[in-house]
């Protein structure tokens, strides 16, 4: 577990920045309504972000504990897909639930979580599943 609670909690971290930034982008190539604002754009995305991480926060990081005791139970090394899928299923699962309201945008709130949490499934397994080398000693050379 020395590995894998820094991996829960960056994921956890890196979530909600990560979805509504998806979703800025695919609103503003999918959407002709969206426009771009400039600097303004980028405020939106910090402050959506945190309130996404401030508000979901808990949530996310319990389920995603839960998944990643799962896995850790399951086996030593899973393979790289089941962290990306179990990610991608969360993500789009708490996207669903969050912007269900919005039925004439979901598609692209159903996309931006799936896509997300694929990518903090990956980001997962690199810090706390990848193979570290055999004698698992750090580097010490420039």
């Amino acid at each position: 577990m020395r590995r894998e609670i820094p991996g829960v909690l960056v994921t956890t971290a890196v979530a909600p920045y990560l979805t509504t930034l998806l979703m800025m982008v695919l609103d503003l190539l999918f959407l002709n309504n969206a426009e771009p604002r400039g600097q303004l754009d980028v405020f939106g995305f910090i402050s959506l972000g945190t309130f996404g991480l401030l508000f979901f926060g808990f949530p996310l990081l319990f389920f995603s504990s839960i998944f990643a005791l799962a896995l850790s139970k399951l086996s030593r090394h899973p393979p790289l897909w089941l962290p990306i899928m179990i990610g991608s299923v969360l993500g789009c699962c708490f996207v669903s639930t969050i912007f269900s309201e919005s039925l004439e945008r979901i598609w692209t709130y159903l996309v931006s979580g799936t896509l997300s949490g694929a990518i903090c499934g990956w980001i997962y397994w690199c810090i706390a599943i990848r193979q570290t080398p055999a004698d698992d000693r750090p580097i010490t050379t420039p």
